[in-house]
């Protein structure tokens, strides 16, 4: 059983960005320059994507939420590439 806490799309957008910022060390640790400058842009571009194509289905709970909170994720990737702090759970 899932706890009541842990179902909210609050946490459930916490834990994305943390994915996405473990992620984002990770590719980071292995690009440099004009390598990690792609990198962001790459998922910039996916998130934007992302959030974008929540819009259409903005009426139907489960496509937009799948949609932001993986826009999310690729905000922490972000997060992750430019070495801003990993946030706690």
């Amino acid at each position: 059983v899932v706890p009541r806490s842990r179902a909210a799309f609050e946490w459930l957008g916490r834990r994305r960005f943390r994915v996405g910022q473990t992620h984002g060390h990770l590719l980071g640790s292995s690009a440099s320059g004009i390598g990690l400058v792609k990198q962001v842009g790459l998922a910039s571009a996916k998130a934007i994507y992302c959030f974008a194509s929540a819009l259409p289905v903005v009426v139907s709970p489960v496509r937009r939420n799948r949609s932001v909170l993986r826009g999310i994720m690729h905000v922490g990737v972000v997060s992750g590439l430019v070495g801003i702090r990993e946030i706690r759970l």
